[in-house]
């Protein structure tokens, strides 16, 4: 059974133009593109674990632990530079793409939060809102737009 990791970086590399389309979706707020465009994501995360899950088999079929620690084993004790060269790459593609997936959870949490302000205002949930005044003091403001110095 070969050790390979090549599959898993064309995954990685595709998965991170879905993510950065992802984000310039997000940043144009089209809801429409982005749930087809989940379809995508998941279908490459579901080839991504397999592949994973493929090479972790691999590795325990040649002695090593069935995990990351046991792929840096394998590559350290690895004569072959290019394999050492094409996990080095994975693992930056790895850290860009969690970097991605990190910015855009924050981008759909900007969004849901300010969905669900503008639902409770639709609702009459006129919750007060914190602020802070002019003086840094915390101020509420309601739905009226009238403000009270905490």
């Amino acid at each position: 059974m070969t050790i390979t990791f090549q599959p898993e970086s064309k995954l990685m590399q595709a998965l991170i133009e879905v993510l950065e389309h992802e984000q310039k979706i997000l940043v144009s707020n089209d809801i429409i593109a982005i749930e087809m465009l989940m379809d995508e994501k998941t279908q490459l995360l579901q080839k991504i674990n397999a592949a994973s899950q493929a090479r972790y088999r691999a590795l325990q079929a040649k002695g090593y632990a069935p995990s990351e620690v046991g792929m840096e084993a394998f590559i350290q004790s690895d004569n072959n530079l290019q394999d050492k060269n094409t996990w080095i790459n994975f693992q930056r593609l790895l850290t860009l793409a969690k970097e991605l997936n990190r910015v855009n959870g924050v981008l759909i949490n900007r969004h849901f939060n300010r969905n669900r302000e503008t639902l409770n205002d639709l609702q009459g949930n006129h919750s007060a809102r914190m602020i802070y005044g002019a003086n840094g003091q915390h101020a509420v403001t309601g739905y009226s737009g009238s403000s009270l110095i905490v």
